[in-house]
């Protein structure tokens, strides 16, 4: 008889990751790692973006960044899309990379009060004196109409949070955003989850962020960050 028993999701994403990011250029298991800064180009069309060319400055895009991308936006259910994925050198560096992104003069943004304490640091100490207003708000949340308003511009969740493991309704706080007369950007920092357990993209999250020191590097050797929208 046919097992028909549904197989769990994190089972099936696992098969995908064997696959994914394993495009070599030389038939090698694993993409050899590419380090490079400067690219040479054949032609001024080439330099100046007429002609497509692999690679056009090694702090953009390497063969070996691509692959790593390809990897961690099927990890996080993004869109097969580079320019879906940046990286940055340290979990502390994306989150602010994104915060900065999101975030104006005169607007506000509203944070879980689980968020990583460093995020809580920045938005106090550098979004605030920018003129960001900041709001922090309770961490087990389902519901985040009540806290909206009309220069509400920016959501930050974390769930699980840091420390307190709080959870968040992500799927129903991400129609609320969108329903929003002015629609606001969700971003959700992902680290817990690893991404394996938890794809905020699928929930209607706009951003998945995730310190890549934790679970992706795993041995303490490895400062790194990504965010995928």
């Amino acid at each position: 008889m046919t097992n028909t028993t549904p197989q769990p999701r994190h089972r099936r994403l696992a098969t995908r990751l064997a696959h994914r990011g394993r495009e070599s250029l030389d038939g090698a298991v694993n993409p050899p790692v590419m380090r490079a800064s400067t690219i040479l180009f054949e032609n001024a069309n080439q330099l100046f973006g007429h002609e497509p060319v692999p690679t056009r400055y090694g702090r953009a895009h390497t063969h070996t960044h691509r692959q790593l991308e390809q990897a961690l936006i099927e990890l996080e259910g993004g869109h097969k899309d580079n320019e879906a994925c940046m990286f940055a050198a340290s979990g502390l560096a994306i989150l602010t990379l994104v915060l900065d992104t999101f975030t104006a003069p005169g607007e506000e943004i509203l944070l879980v009060d689980c968020v990583y304490q460093p995020t809580k640091n920045y938005a106090r100490e550098v979004l605030a004196k920018r003129g960001v207003k900041i709001r922090f708000i309770p961490s087990a949340l389902d519901d985040i109409q009540p806290y909206l308003s009309a220069n509400t511009s920016t959501v930050y969740l974390e769930s699980p949070g840091s420390l307190t493991f709080e959870i968040q309704h992500v799927s129903k706080i991400a129609r609320q955003c969108q329903d929003h007369p002015k629609p606001i950007t969700l971003i959700c920092d992902n680290t817990w989850s690893g991404g394996l357990f938890f794809q905020p993209l699928a929930h209607g999250a706009d951003v998945s962020l995730q310190s890549m020191t934790k679970y992706i590097g795993g041995h303490a050797d490895l400062l790194a960050g990504f965010a995928i929208a």
